[in-house]
């Protein structure tokens, strides 16, 4: 009785793990809903060098999304695409920016080695284009999401994060990513 109920307890510890990294998304996405896929921008988790979580989307039903610490990719029919990279990638976050009814893949990054800054990558993947908001040793912009409502923190460059930061939206506006106070 002993050995079954350690078998039990095994298995289902497993299984609990396994779904908690492979997820699949339902839905439609109209215009300003927004999916957190994870956060590690604000959180005092840590994750380890060999992060790694998948996510289905309906919207996307032949089309495996993957993310590490690096890079957040997409497997479609066997080939492995690079969307985003990051040294980490901190969050990622679906939504519709370009209002055609597909979200788009949103992330913190940071870049560098020495000098490091954080920006915003975003990929269009219904229309394979890739968006940065970027102004490197000048502002740190960072994804946050409050009240269901995906926004951007706009910092001066190497200001730490107790200082006070700007708040706005982020947009698409003739074909370019911008933040909106």
């Amino acid at each position: 009785m002993k050995h079954n109920v350690f078998y039990w307890l095994v298995v289902n510890c497993l299984i609990l793990t396994s779904c908690s990294q492979n997820k699949k998304v339902h839905g439609d996405w109209e215009q300003n809903k927004v999916y957190k896929w994870n956060d590690y921008y604000k959180s005092n988790e840590c994750f380890s060098v060999d992060f790694e979580s998948e996510l289905m989307l309906d919207v996307f039903p032949d089309v495996k999304f993957k993310w590490t610490r690096l890079s957040v990719t997409a497997e479609e029919n066997g080939i492995e695409k690079g969307l985003i990279s990051g040294m980490p990638v901190l969050n990622v976050y679906f939504t519709d920016l370009t209002n055609d009814g597909f979200p788009e893949i949103c992330s913190t990054v940071n870049f560098g080695s020495g000098i490091i800054d954080s920006h915003i990558e975003v990929y269009d993947l219904k229309n394979d284009k890739k968006y940065t908001l970027w102004e490197r040793m000048e502002y740190d912009y960072n994804l946050i999401m409050e009240n269901d409502e995906l926004l951007v923190e706009k910092r001066p460059y190497i200001c730490n994060e107790d200082y006070s930061a700007e708040t706005g939206k982020l947009i698409m506006e003739d074909d370019m990513l911008k933040f909106k106070q």
